[in-house]
């Protein structure tokens, strides 16, 4: 039951990549699974269901990494722990949704999550939750670097933290739009380098 689970998210979850949310079609989805009707309709009984399947599961599921197990030793150690979670996180969504990372593809990846935020109020909650969390973390680990002397004391912490951790996104979007979406880890690096050497002083 499990592994057919799966294999009708990832197939979906692909579809969704390559489309997007609106122009997928139930027929789509159990054509591409090679499931009979009866056999698909057992584990889903609407596009809804399948959505809310794939979300649950890669963007809020076993791909994404939890905050808490980030080094905390000190504020360098930290950003380059997460940029290595984040690339394990988009490796792990191209392999699972069998696509190179085109262009429309990510946009749709993109589009995916504004149709979860519509949709799935469960989603929005969540989100909001996980977003906190990681501002929390972020602007605790820029306190420490203060005290431990590591970076120097310069404006608000929470505003430093929040340079840090939205980043990510308006950088990814800024590479889409660009046509270069496998640069936006490099481009975030570089902003955080840059940003922690400013912090140095």
């Amino acid at each position: 039951m499990t592994d057919t689970k799966e294999h009708i998210s990832k197939i979906a979850f692909r579809l969704f990549l390559l489309k997007n949310f609106k122009e997928v079609t139930m027929q789509d989805i159990v054509k591409e699974t090679g499931l009979s009707k009866g056999a698909f309709y057992h584990y889903f009984k609407s596009k809804e269901q399948v959505f809310q399947e794939v979300v649950g599961k890669y963007y809020l599921g076993e791909g994404l990494y939890d905050i808490q197990t980030l080094s905390q030793t000190s504020l360098k150690a930290f950003y380059l722990d997460c940029l290595g979670h984040i690339q394990h996180y988009i490796q792990f969504v191209l392999a699972s949704a069998g696509i190179d990372g085109n262009v429309p593809s990510v946009v749709n990846y993109f589009n995916l999550v504004f149709d979860a935020l519509g949709r799935l109020p469960d989603f929005r909650e969540k989100s909001q939750q996980s977003q906190l969390a990681e501002l929390n973390l972020w602007q605790k680990m820029i306190e420490q670097a203060v005290e431990s002397g590591e970076i120097q004391p310069v404006g608000s912490s929470l505003a430093i933290a929040k340079l840090f951790a939205f980043s990510v996104d308006s950088t990814f979007i800024h590479a889409v739009m660009e046509g270069d979406f496998a640069r936006g880890i490099d481009d975030i690096q570089l902003m955080w380098d840059n940003l922690y050497q400013i912090l140095k002083g």
